[in-house]
């Protein structure tokens, strides 16, 4: 979910206040400061220490929300994050568990954890005559309605989840994205534990995007995500 909270700008930009929040898959949070710049942070140490949130579920995970005082990222389940621990470099750890992955290092890396990988720019933003999103719903082959229930699933603003999902196809064939497409249409072995993600695309439309980046694109084994991860996801949107 996107959560949004505005405060008076600090001088200071490592003080500043955080004015959005995206709560990805895989306890994986993204932020970013009134100045623009953004953290990228993996929470797993916070969901390991506090086991009776449930934030293994990724519904109960997706719930949290900026306290009124703009002061803590806080779940219903009881869970409490200080926003102040989002400022820390690149590897650290929080006292509270969230280790930062990413900082404002690219212009163009908000939501895109994939984008080092490329270099500064992704093979497709060379096509520059077209839009992100309009792209990605070619390279889908998607129409209108199938590209509103991918859009639909994630928090994100469409062209910088499309940009993101654009990185993870060419990261599988930058120099045919039809054949990228047959990819993630062909089952793979995570289905055999959740039937309803019996495919990578239908995984990203479960809201699955970051198990499919953390699989597919860094090549990773299945034995390397916790089988906590799949869970029931409250976005059951149906796969095209």
């Amino acid at each position: 979910m996107a959560i949004s909270h505005t405060e008076e700008p600090m001088t200071s930009p490592s003080l500043q206040h955080i004015q959005t929040v995206l709560l990805d898959d895989l306890g994986l949070v993204w932020a970013r400061f009134q100045n623009r710049n953004w953290v990228h942070a993996d929470l797993t140490p916070l969901i390991e220490s506090t086991p009776s949130a449930g934030l293994t579920d990724l519904k109960n995970f997706q719930a949290g929300d900026i306290n009124t005082n703009g002061t803590h990222l806080q779940w219903p389940t009881g869970a409490s994050l200080p926003l102040t621990e989002l400022s820390g470099a690149v590897g650290s750890i929080s006292p509270a568990g969230a280790v930062i992955r990413q900082l404002s290092s690219h212009p163009h890396g908000w939501y895109r954890p994939l984008l080092p990988l490329h270099g500064n720019r992704a093979p497709w933003e060379h096509q520059a005559q077209a839009e992100a999103a309009a792209l990605l719903a070619d390279a889908l082959a998607y129409s209108v309605h199938q590209f509103q229930l991918l859009i639909a699933s994630y928090p994100a603003e469409p062209g910088d989840l499309s940009a993101r999902l654009l990185d993870l196809l060419d990261l599988i064939d930058s120099t045919n994205h039809a054949h990228a497409r047959h990819h993630l249409l062909t089952p793979w072995a995570v289905g055999r534990h959740t039937p309803h993600l019996i495919t990578p695309l239908t995984a990203i439309h479960h809201g699955r995007l970051a198990l499919v980046e953390h699989i597919l694109a860094t090549r990773q084994p299945l034995s390397s995500v916790p089988l906590t991860v799949f869970g029931h996801n409250a976005k059951d949107h149906d796969p095209a």
